[in-house]
Formats: C-alpha cells, sequence, structure tokens
C-alpha cells in the first residue's frame, strides 16, 4: 500500500516540478546575460522534478525492511534542540565565537 502512496505522490510531484519549471520559462530575461526573475523558480521546478522522479523509482523497489528502529539514544536530540533554545540568549551574552565552540563541542 505504501508503494502505491509513494508512486501517486510521485507523479504530483513530477507533475507540479515541470509545472514550476514551465512557467518559470515565461519570465523574462535581463540584459546582458544576467539571471533574471526566473532562475530561482526554475531551480525550484528542476529540484522538484527530480525529487519526484527519484521517489518514482524507489516506489518500484521492494522494501524488505519497513520498520523504522527507535531503539537509539534520545540524548542528541534532546541536547541540538536544548542548543536551538539556549544559543540566541547565550549569544547575546558572551558572542558569537564562545557560544559556537562550545555548541560545536557539545554536539
Amino acid at each position: 500500500m505504501k508503494n502505491r502512496a509513494d508512486l501517486i505522490f510521485s507523479l504530483v510531484i513530477l507533475v507540479a516540478g515541470l509545472l514550476v519549471f514551465l512557467k518559470s520559462q515565461a519570465f523574462p530575461d535581463l540584459p546582458e546575460g544576467h539571471p533574471g526573475p526566473g532562475l530561482f523558480p526554475a531551480y525550484i521546478g528542476g529540484g522538484l522534478f527530480i525529487c519526484g522522479l527519484f521517489l518514482f523509482i524507489n516506489s518500484f523497489r521492494i522494501k524488505i525492511a519497513n520498520r523504522v528502529d527507535f531503539s537509539g539514544s534520545w540524548t542528541p536530540v534532546i541536547l541540538i534542540l536544548l542548543l536551538m533554545i539556549v544559543f540566541p540568549f547565550a549569544y547575546n551574552l558572551l558572542g558569537f565565537f564562545p557560544v559556537i565552540a562550545v555548541a560545536i563541542l557539545l554536539v
């Protein structure tokens, strides 16, 4: 059942990426070869198309292990969430370099 959902969602992503890419080609170009306003949407559409293509190919693979193992330690997750909360306050008090050094050492 999951493979069918992946297949349908991949087709939706493929079509959305293609439509975004084609619509971005309608934006005007800037003179002298500078990138125009359609460059970023073209990259986004191309990225969506490539991700949809990977999901489409992956939906035909046989899933051997669908079970996700959550038996690992939650310590790194909690530590990173705590750093995300503490970082802005410590940054204002101590500055960037000491805080980032401690954060890197902890992670």
